[in-house]
């Protein structure tokens, strides 16, 4: 398995590998953050550096970067009347926001292991067991 992240995805198994004082690190040339993988600079300067457009709410003065932001502040917090209500078929969880239930019904009643460790293949349900666990394969365990 590790021969396939070595060949899949060389740079991450280059980074996890390396001891940190040796890890390359990619600086902003706009403000003092570094990264250590390119492909995350290139989102820092996406998000907060460019020119963006934004999605302004027209009900409140909150503005968002994305308009999957908008569209969740909306469901959440200026519901109307007539708005849907997600409910749980399984138990008494409901949401507004249709992505929260299903969210719910993987974590609470589906409980399937969709997370991979790509060293050993061992699976988790959700990603922050599975960033514990890589740990374990790195220097960082």
């Amino acid at each position: 398995m590790a021969a396939y992240v070595n060949t899949q995805f060389p740079a991450l198994f280059q980074t996890i590998h390396q001891d940190k004082s040796e890890r390359v690190r990619y600086k902003c040339n706009q403000c003092p953050q570094s990264f250590a993988l390119k492909t995350g600079l290139c989102k820092h300067i996406r998000t907060h550096h460019k020119d963006r457009v934004v999605y302004p709410c027209s009900l409140c003065d909150k503005v968002f970067k994305v308009v999957s932001g908008l569209k969740y502040h909306n469901q959440v917090h200026h519901r109307t009347q007539d708005s849907p209500t997600y409910s749980c078929g399984k138990c008494e969880y409901s949401s507004f926001v249709k992505a929260s239930l299903t969210a719910h019904y993987e974590r609470v009643h589906d409980r399937v292991k969709r997370q991979v460790c790509y060293f050993c293949g061992k699976r988790w349900y959700n990603f922050p067991e599975l960033v514990r666990h890589i740990k374990s394969h790195t220097l960082e365990g």
